[in-house]
């Protein structure tokens, strides 16, 4: 009997079997990474936006700190808010400066926080 040199049935399964796994596989890791990719960007653009405000706050009068507080919407970022809360919880001459910057990602719900001592120095 002579050997054949075709493939067999299930050599083209096991052939096909891993194919898929593997192209499935990259697939997934190329949706995944864009998807962490643009996380990373909307990460970026919510600390810039913070930052933003709290130096934005430091340049402030110490006395027109205390009406800073607010909750605005961001066009930057999908459903985005940008909160500050500002607290004179460390004395008179010190205040708490927090802003936050909540959006809807990918995935749900993400958030970036940034927050500051500021010293009174007008005296």
């Amino acid at each position: 009997m002579k050997k054949s040199k075709a493939f067999t049935l299930v050599e083209v399964v096991i052939a096909t079997t891993v194919t898929v796994v593997v192209v499935t596989s990259i697939f997934f890791l190329f949706t995944k990474s864009t998807i962490l990719n643009i996380e990373t960007k909307q990460k970026q653009i919510a600390s810039r936006i913070g930052q933003s405000r709290i130096e934005e706050l430091r340049n402030m009068s110490f006395a027109d700190m205390t009406n800073a507080s607010e909750n605005v919407t961001i066009s930057d970022l999908p459903n985005g808010h940008r909160i500050t809360r500002i607290q004179a919880s460390y004395g008179a001459d010190i205040k708490q400066a927090e802003v936050e910057v909540d959006w809807t990602g990918k995935q749900g719900p993400m958030s970036v926080i940034l927050d500051t001592l500021i010293y009174n120095q007008e005296d």
